[in-house]
């Protein structure tokens, strides 16, 4: 079985310094065993989205020397998948 790490941030400002360690930490237990990391953006919660912050946030992880598998998914898209899950 591969190990599957994310790291899932909120895009409601610059990433802090608690954000930092629980994603290094994230990101460090999947690598370790082999696996892959996935950044999943939690931007369901429109009203606090922060305009630039998911850029701001993935430039931080950059800079911390973070990485992930594929592009970063944002949680509000697509749908279709969240309510077929529902639906089960």
């Amino acid at each position: 079985m591969t190990v599957v790490g994310r790291i899932a941030p909120s895009p409601t400002g610059r990433l802090h310094l608690g954000h930092a360690r629980s994603f290094l930490l994230a990101w460090w237990s999947a690598r370790s065993q082999g696996g892959r990391v996935v950044l999943r953006v939690d931007d369901l919660d429109a009203g606090r989205v922060v305009p630039g912050s998911i850029e701001a946030i993935i430039d931080d992880l950059r800079w911390l020397g973070l990485d992930w598998d594929g592009a970063p998914l944002l949680q509000s898209t697509p749908a279709a998948p969240h309510a077929e899950a529902l639906k089960r």
